[in-house]
């Protein structure tokens, strides 16, 4: 039995990361760092969410219909995120100006949908347990896949510590067993 100690940095800004001082990451975007080696983990799926008074006020909403409520808008640090812009081009929902509230991190926004402030793109690996516990709620059928994926990432210039090495063989056996069923 090895005892490997794991710090979290959870961070929506990618240069919060101190990369001397972190020998795996877990990133989100297209696979492609500069001086990193990168391992595709998991893909995403994006959808609207918001809070259970809000969708039962909004019963009829249709993806079309999206950009007339007020949308919930994370202004993403990270340009490989998606935003309501993306998601409702992806979706060939025609749209003018967007609806809405602004705010700088994720969770905020999650935040504001749980309490019925409008509608928020959810990151299923992100509110799949708030969905769960009835806090959030799908709104419409609109399901795109995101535009990235989640992907294990270090320092193609620093030799991985072992303890390093088994976590990396670790989380590359529970992407393979999520990927099979």
């Amino acid at each position: 039995m090895v005892n490997i100690a794991v710090d979290h940095l959870i961070s929506d800004n990618p240069r919060d990361c101190r990369r001397a001082e972190v020998e795996l990451r877990v990133r989100y975007g297209f696979g492609s760092w500069p001086s990193e080696n990168a391992e595709h983990l998991f893909d995403e799926t994006i959808y609207p969410v918001c809070g259970p008074e809000f969708a039962k006020g909004h019963r009829d909403a249709t993806a079309g219909s999206l950009p007339e409520l007020p949308l919930l808008h994370v202004d993403w640090v990270d340009p490989d995120w998606a935003g309501w812009n993306e998601v409702l081009r992806r979706a060939a929902v025609p749209q003018g100006p967007t609806r809405g509230r602004r705010f700088g991190k994720f969770f905020v926004a999650i935040q504001a949908a749980q309490a019925d402030q409008g509608v928020a793109v959810g990151w299923h690996r992100l509110v799949k347990s708030q969905i769960d516990e009835g806090k959030l709620v799908r709104l419409t059928d609109l399901e795109l896949p995101a535009p990235g994926g989640y992907y294990l990432t270090w320092n193609d210039n620093r030799t991985l510590s072992p303890a390093a090495d088994i976590l990396r063989t670790w989380l590359r056996e529970i992407a393979a067993q999520e990927r099979s069923s």
